[in-house]
């Protein structure tokens, strides 16, 4: 985990600023009461809500199942090795808990993206998710240099609407907020973990656009 960070302590807060307005983008999604006039959303991103609950109740259900978690090894491995790359390289950074709770939220990134346009065609380089790592950075460091909890929520508020997955980064941010084994993590390794999240999330992103265009 090598991401440059501007500071453990300021990523960390924009992180934590992020993931509350990743939570009010989830209420948008769940209860469609949106708190936050700024963010959009869609009713493909709706959809794309009841969809991600049936992958999370999917892979909680099989999450003890040998074999489904083989065979989601062995298409990321086919279809996305640099993802099983960067996951695997995790074993030698965290302990078994919470590499358990990291791996069960790629097993539902990848469920999520994998039927996706050119997901299957276009594998990820790491100079793809470099790229996308320096990104998610650059916008840390912008937060922080903003000086109002209301540019902080703009800013917050203009990257998320830029996202077509609110409901995969609000799911993400939550467990990051609520789950013991993710949450008692030090906070240099959280604010890593979590750019490594939203730099795939960008990568499969971008991926999914050029299928669309061709």
């Amino acid at each position: 985990m090598e991401a440059c960070l501007p500071s453990t302590t300021h990523s960390i807060k924009q992180l934590e600023f992020i993931a509350e307005k990743a939570d009010i983008v989830k209420s948008i999604h769940l209860i469609n009461r949106p708190q936050m006039s700024s963010i959009t959303v869609s009713a493909k991103e709706i959809a794309d809500t009841k969809r991600l609950a049936g992958i999370i109740t999917d892979v909680e259900k099989k999450q003890n199942d040998f074999d489904f978690a083989n065979r989601s090894t062995d298409d990321i491995y086919q279809y996305q090795p640099f993802l099983l790359s960067v996951i695997m390289g995790y074993k030698m950074d965290l302990p078994p808990a919470p590499l358990d709770a990291l791996v069960k939220l790629y097993i539902i990134l990848w469920e999520y993206f994998k039927n996706e346009p050119n997901v299957r065609k276009v594998t990820i380089t790491q100079q793809q998710y470099e790229k996308a790592e320096d990104i998610q950075v650059s916008k840390l460091q912008t937060l922080d240099r903003l000086t109002s909890a209301k540019q902080k929520e703009t800013a917050i508020a203009n990257d998320l609407n830029k996202s077509a997955s609110k409901a995969l980064l609000a799911l993400i941010f939550t467990e990051f907020k609520e789950k013991k084994v993710l949450k008692d993590l030090d906070q240099q390794t959280k604010a890593i973990l979590l750019i490594g999240f939203k730099s795939f999330i960008q990568c499969f992103e971008d991926i999914i656009a050029r299928g669309k265009n061709i």
